[in-house]
């Protein structure tokens, strides 16, 4: 994770009277993992478009419900220079979603399995495809 964490273009961390309330990053995803996301969400034809993901956006539980996700997307968003991003997240986690979406994000393709649990991912996109 530390290797990850270095190869990270930027980290953000959200304090709140000198509390950590989340943490967000722009990562600089290898091709095949960037690839292997497009195909499960079957819109492989996109995948050269996008070289940065939006990533590892976490609040703890008893900070959730401020929108602090939304915060943390939007500084991980103005790190980007206005580059194409993409990210992933839970089929099941709307409040993510909405934070993705609150910022210019478009779900893109299908949801997948995921391959480290029972739950199902989805794609999105920004800018989406359709807005270039």
């Amino acid at each position: 994770m530390e290797d990850r964490a270095r190869a990270a273009r930027a980290l953000v961390f959200l304090y709140v009277d000198r509390v950590l309330v989340g943490v967000a990053a722009l990562k600089r995803p290898t091709a095949t993992y960037r690839d292997g996301k497009f195909r499960a969400a079957g819109v492989s034809a996109l995948k050269s478009t996008y070289s940065l993901e939006l990533g590892w956006v976490f609040v703890p539980p008893d900070h959730r419900g401020r929108h602090y996700s939304r915060v943390l997307v939007s500084a991980v968003m103005s790190q980007a220079d206005n580059a194409p991003l993409f990210a992933t997240t839970r089929s099941d986690n709307p409040a993510m979603q909405r934070s993705l979406e609150n910022v210019g994000f478009a779900r893109a393709g299908k949801a997948w399995k995921s391959k480290r649990g029972d739950y199902e991912l989805v794609l999105y996109l920004a800018p989406p495809p359709n807005s270039r």
